[in-house]
């Protein structure tokens, strides 16, 4: 969904012997809190989500949400630009933020994008940033910077999930395959996938899980080529988070969802899914719609959970108290137990 006005079964104690050889005992010695992802990666229960602008910096905003819906996310999607950090190797990742999830009980999902979001044009931030072209990353540009952020989320006190330069097949981000001004190819940001993967491999992060997100794409859509060209491959992928919004009162999310569903299904076939970010706009029918795709997500066994975008934005009114009814029929339908709830001091895969 565009949003370029935004400015954002195994037990998890000890490694076994053989994890902790091929990691390297000196990392492990760097981050006491070493996780086998498997149990985040594949939960028992799904996740529940959201994204509400200040957190998890601040708290108070899922305390609104928790007071609100009844039920605590055990998720908390953010926003964090490279920005002029990059150029001068030094990490920018807000660890308070990170911490402030985990001790809430809340899987930290960090949406890690390589632009600069204060260089602005007269229409807000500027979608064509040639010095980020995916090119360069994948040649090194950034390795200072990259290696300086692996190491702060190394040290994290719980696992991350880490969604690196979401929505590929877009225009309004600089590693957008149809983004004016630039020349991207999808083979340039798989490159740079792997690059990055690569040196937090090399760096012995181990609690990071990778979450590839494209847009929803119909079959029709002309111009762009198939997700499967944009796809980094399994072995550099956990997550396939895929975004979408519903903006009118006729859509279903098996309308929005299905056509790009059946597209990852061909190629990413064994990796669990998630709704990376999804919304209802204002109309008639958004109570309904709430539900709608609160009890799809739930019913879909593929689909680990959901992060639901709980704001207001240029591109519509998202939020879930925006009346009465939409609020109940959200909280009606997140109270299955299906979704889990964010328990404080225990998030998930510790």
């Amino acid at each position: 969904m565009p949003h370029p006005r935004r400015l954002l079964r195994a037990a998890a104690a000890t490694l076994s012997i053989a994890t902790a050889i091929s990691i390297g005992t000196s990392a492990a010695a760097a981050n006491p809190h070493r996780h086998h992802l498997r149990k985040v990666v594949e939960p028992t229960h799904k996740y529940y989500g959201v994204y509400v602008s200040q957190a998890p910096a601040s708290m108070a905003p899922v305390d609104r949400v928790t007071q609100q819906t009844g039920k605590q996310p055990n998720m908390s999607l953010f926003y964090n630009a490279w920005g002029t950090a990059a150029a001068a190797g030094t990490a920018n990742v807000n660890v308070t933020a990170i911490g402030n999830a985990c001790q809430a009980g809340m899987l930290p999902m960090l949406t890690w994008e390589s632009w600069n979001t204060a260089d602005t044009d007269s229409h807000g931030v500027a979608w064509s940033q040639p010095e980020f072209a995916p090119s360069l990353i994948a040649g090194g540009e950034y390795d200072a910077y990259i290696r300086a952020v692996a190491d702060k989320l190394k040290a994290a006190p719980c696992p991350v999930a880490l969604r690196l330069d979401q929505e590929v097949n877009s225009y309004w981000y600089p590693w957008g395959l149809k983004t004016d001004g630039m020349t991207n190819t999808a083979s340039d940001y798989v490159a740079m996938w792997q690059h990055i993967w690569t040196i937090f491999h090399n760096e012995g992060v181990s609690n990071v899980l990778w979450v590839w997100s494209p847009n929803v794409q119909s079959f029709r859509h002309t111009g762009l080529p198939d997700l499967a060209a944009s796809y980094p491959g399994d072995r550099y992928v956990d997550w396939v988070g895929i975004d979408g919004y519903i903006t009118s009162p006729d859509q279903s999310f098996h309308d929005r969802f299905q056509p790009t569903f059946d597209q990852i299904r061909a190629f990413a076939p064994d990796k669990p899914w998630i709704i990376a970010e999804c919304g209802v706009a204002t109309n008639a029918s958004k109570p309904h719609q709430l539900k709608n795709v609160v009890s799809a997500v739930a019913r879909r066994k593929r689909l680990v959970g959901l992060n639901y975008f709980d704001t207001s934005k240029s591109t519509g009114n998202y939020l879930l108290d925006e009346t009465d009814e939409t609020l109940t029929a959200f909280k009606k339908a997140i109270a299955n137990p299906v979704f889990a709830a964010g328990v404080p001091g225990q998030p998930p895969g510790v």
